[in-house]
């Protein structure tokens, strides 16, 4: 009750969505550190201590990525570019995670609500699995500028050189205003319906159908 008294509904619900987004994006920066520091822990074991002569077939990779003319493969900038759009992906499917459970009407009714933002997750992660190894060209450029599929499409691409700077630019301004957009239609729908209405959109709806009837 303290909480809702002092606390405005859009600082609220930003405050658990951006809450949400954070411990998302802290999670995925520990798998990573983890990742890329038990790959070069490796590597300098396997040197240094088994095998002077070892050779390191993905780091041999990475420089000819790197040396290729124009690219932008493993660069500081394309490296930046894929962790912020992965911060911002998080921070669109949170948004949209709690849009759509602005339509349940029960609290019961929340899990099967919910069901559709796992939906949009599933379609977004197989679409951007699937489409690279499609070599639809056309497919694969269109979904790199449709939020729910550039989440995760994106990064590999920013960080494989696989995009242009200007296609990447685009790509995330579209993800950044989306995200912004969402949050706001989000923060209005609770501060309308929820806070001061004490309904969800759906019985909202319902209750206008009646009227109307």
């Amino acid at each position: 009750e303290m909480m809702l008294t002092m606390t405005r509904p859009y600082g609220l619900i930003l405050g658990k969505i951006f809450a949400m987004a954070c411990i998302g994006v802290m999670q995925m920066t520990i798998w990573i550190a983890g990742l890329v520091g038990g790959f070069f822990a490796g590597h300098v074991i396997a040197k240094e201590m088994i095998y002077p002569e070892y050779s390191n077939v993905l780091l041999e990779v990475f420089e000819l990525l790197k040396n290729q003319d124009g690219s932008t493969a493993f660069s500081v900038p394309a490296l930046a570019a894929s962790f912020f759009t992965i911060c911002i992906g998080f921070l669109f499917y949170c948004v949209l995670a709690g849009m759509i459970a602005s339509f349940a009407d029960k609290a019961e009714n929340l899990a099967s609500v919910m069901a559709y933002h796992q939906i949009c997750v599933m379609i977004g992660y197989f679409a951007g699995l699937m489409l690279p190894m499609s070599e639809n060209e056309a497919l694969s450029t269109v979904a790199r500028f449709i939020p729910i599929t550039s989440v995760f499409m994106l990064p590999g691409d920013l960080v494989a050189g696989n995009i242009t700077v200007t296609e990447s630019i685009l790509s995330i301004a579209i993800l950044l205003i989306t995200t912004i957009v969402l949050i706001l239609f989000t923060g209005k729908v609770y501060k309308n319906q929820l806070f001061y209405k004490g309904a969800g959109l759906k019985t909202r709806f319902k209750r206008k159908n009646k009227a109307e009837a």
